[in-house]
C-alpha cells in the first residue's frame, strides 16, 4: 500500500486476510544456508510425491507400510500427512518460519515444485539420512529432498536475543518438521515489518535496544505522545503489547484502520518525530520544519477539496468542517510538544530505525527544495 496514491510519502505493507503461518524445520540447522542462498523450503520423504495424492484408505495403509519399511519410521502416518500439507495446505503468499540453529529467517511462501527425481531419489534421501546420523558434517552436506516450494526472503534474525521470547518458546517446545504457527501471527508479523497492516489493524513494531532498566516515566511518555499523535482516533482503537526485557519489542495497534485511514498523516508525523534524522542517511536542519510543512499541505489541499465541494452543494456543515480543519498556532504547539516528547522517549529507549523503504526521503528532499525555489 503505497500513499503516493493519497499524495502522501510513506509506504506501508499489506498482509492478505488469508495468510497462513508455518514453521519449516532444516535439520537442526543443517539446510538453513541452503534454503536461504537458494531461496526455497523443502521437506522429506521423496518416496511422496504431489501426485501421490488424494489416496484411498486401503492406499494410503499401503503406503503407510512402505513409509514404515523405507524410511524405518514408527509414525509413517505423519509423514503423510506432512507431505500431504506442504503440496496442499501451504500457500502461495503464506508465511514461513525457518529455524536454524541459532537464527531465524521469515520468507514469503511461493510456489510448489519438484526437483529431478533421477537426482534426487529416495536412496540418496536414506543415504544423506545415514550421514547426518553418523555425525559426518565436516563436508558441506546438500538437501536431497524433492518436494520445494519457492520462497522470498522477508528478514533474518540471526541474535537469538532479538527474537520475541514468546516466538522463541513457540518454536524450542515444537519438534515438528512442519507445522502450524497461526496463533502467532501477530508475533511473527511483527517480527517480519516495522509497520504493517493486517485484517483491518495497523500495527508498529517499535524494537528497543537498550540493555538499561526501562524507566516506566519514560515507556509512558512514549506511549501517550504517539497515542496523543494519533488525531480523529477512537481510543478504544489504539491497544499495545509490550515484550520488553532489554531489549525488548513495543507493539502498538490501531483497530479499524480502514475508517481511520485519513490519520495517515499522523503516521507519517509520527514516523518523522521518531526516525526522520536516522533514515536514508539524511540529518534534516529541522525535524519540525518538515512535518510543519506537510500539517500545512494536508490543511490546504483537504480545505480546497471542501471549499469545492461546498459551492457545489452550498452545505453549511462543510463550511463548519473548513473553519475547524485549520492547524492553527495552539495545535501546532501540541503537536511539537508530542513530537518532542517522542522523539525524546525514543532516543532514551534507543529504538532502532525502521526501514528505510516506509518513508521516501528522497520524495520529501525533492518537494520541500522544489517548494523553496
Amino acid at each position: 500500500m503505497g500513499i503516493g496514491s493519497n499524495n502522501f510519502l510513506i509506504d506501508i505493507p499489506e498482509i492478505p486476510t488469508n495468510c497462513n503461518f508455518w514453521m519449516i524445520r532444516t535439520n537442526n540447522g543443517l539446510f538453513f544456508n541452503e534454503f536461504i542462498t537458494k531461496h526455497y523450503i523443502s521437506i522429506g520423504w521423496n518416496a511422496i510425491k504431489k501426485n501421490t495424492f488424494p489416496l484411498s484408505k486401503p492406499q494410503k495403509e499401503s503406503m503407510e507400510n512402505y513409509i514404515k519399511d523405507k524410511y524405518k519410521t514408527s509414525v509413517p502416518g505423519l509423514a503423510i500427512n506432512k507431505c500431504e500439507k506442504f503440496c496442499f495446505n501451504l500457500k502461495k503468499g503464506d508465511i514461513a518460519v525457518i529455524t536454524g540453529k541459532e537464527e531465524i529467517a521469515f520468507a514469503i511462501i511461493g510456489d510448489y515444485y519438484e526437483e529431478n527425481s533421477e537426482r534426487f531419489t529416495e536412496q540418496l534421501e536414506i543415504d544423506t539420512n545415514d550421514k547426518i546420523s553418523k555425525g559426518l558434517r565436516q563436508n558441506i552436506i546438500e538437501c536431497p529432498y524433492c518436494k520445494r516450494r519457492k520462497i522470498d526472503i522477508i528478514s533474518i534474525i540471526s541474535n537469538r536475543e532479538e527474537i520475541n521470547p514468546y516466538l522463541y518458546k513457540a518454536l524450542l517446545l515444537n519438534k515438528h518438521s512442519l507445522s502450524s504457527l497461526n496463533q502467532y501471527s501477530d508475533t511473527i508479523l511483527s517480527s517480519c515489518y516495522d509497520i504493517y497492516l493486517w485484517k483491518g489493524t495497523l500495527s508498529f513494531s517499535f524494537k528497543v535496544q537498550t540493555r538499561d532498566n526501562i524507566n516506566a516515566v519514560v515507556l509512558s511518555n512514549f506511549i501517550c505522545s504517539f497515542t496523543s499523535l494519533l488525531k480523529n482516533i477512537d481510543e478504544k482503537d489504539i491497544s499495545v503489547k509490550i515484550a520488553l526485557h532489554s531489549p525488548g519489542d513495543i507493539i502498538l495497534q490501531v483497530g479499524n484502520w480502514f475508517s481511520n485511514s485519513s490519520n495517515y498523516l499522523w503516521i507519517f508525523v509520527i514516523l518523522m518525530a521518531l526516525f526522520g534524522g536516522k533514515m536514508g542517511g539524511v540529518e534534516f536542519p529541522s525535524i519540525w520544519n518538515v512535518i510543519k510543512y506537510f500539517i500545512d499541505r494536508y490543511d490546504n489541499q483537504t480545505t480546497k477539496q471542501l471549499n469545492e465541494e461546498k459551492l457545489r452543494l452550498e452545505n453549511e456543515k462543510l463550511q463548519e468542517e473548513i473553519n475547524l480543519l485549520k492547524t492553527d498556532d495552539d495545535k501546532h504547539k501540541q503537536i511539537n510538544k508530542d513530537t518532542q516528547c517522542l522523539s525524546q522517549a525514543s532516543a532514551t529507549l534507543d529504538i532502532k530505525p525502521i526501514s528505510d523503504q516506509i518513508i521516501n526521503i528522497d520524495a520529501i528532499i525533492s518537494e520541500m527544495e522544489n517548494n523553496n525555489k
